[in-house]
């Protein structure tokens, strides 16, 4: 083979390679943001079929990711050997890549273990801080509303629905709160 084939023959590779690339941060970007805004749940109120549309590009990105990175793996590793290490410095792409998939990856570990608690509670407290309003109910302390922290009576019980996630055990944020027939 010539060398000017070899040549070739790389240059393909790495056109290929990049083209995998972009096609795999096109599902990962794609399949973020539909994740994010499916959790709107103002968006959905009476619109359920926007919201099914939205997990097609998520289950695509969920199939589709892993074979495009094993396959941009192989185009990397085959013109990398092909090539050698030609690039000493980093790309402003490369780090915008890098950057924004941590931030992805730290956003999608903190949203997993995001929990939501439902039933009957007593208001123990509330109280004010730095101009947001709290509730503390058991051991937890709610976020809530302006109309909602003047609604709420302190030692009453309500129904309550609150999300709350396991890194931060004692803070939540209220969801809904509806008064007992007590």
């Amino acid at each position: 083979m010539s060398q000017n084939h070899i040549e070739k023959e790389t240059d393909r590779r790495f056109a290929a390679q990049k083209w995998v690339l972009y096609l795999l941060l096109s599902f990962i970007y794609i399949g973020f943001i539909c994740s994010q805004v499916e959790n709107i749940q103002a968006l959905f109120i009476h619109n359920d079929a926007l919201l099914e549309m939205l997990k097609i590009p998520i289950i695509m990105a969920v199939y589709v990711v892993p074979i495009l990175f094993i396959l941009y793996l192989y185009l990397f590793i085959r013109t990398l050997l092909r090539r050698g290490r030609r690039y000493k410095r980093i790309s402003f792409k490369a780090i915008f890549i890098i950057a924004s998939l941590s931030i992805i990856i730290y956003i999608t570990a903190y949203q997993s273990t995001e929990m939501v608690t439902f039933g009957a509670y007593t208001i123990k407290e509330k109280f004010e801080e730095y101009r947001r309003y709290y509730v503390k109910i058991e051991n937890k302390k709610l976020n809530v509303s302006f109309n909602e922290f003047q609604l709420v009576e302190e030692n009453k019980t309500y129904i309550i629905q609150y999300a709350w996630n396991q890194r931060t055990p004692e803070k939540g944020r209220l969801q809904t709160i509806e008064q007992t027939n007590d």
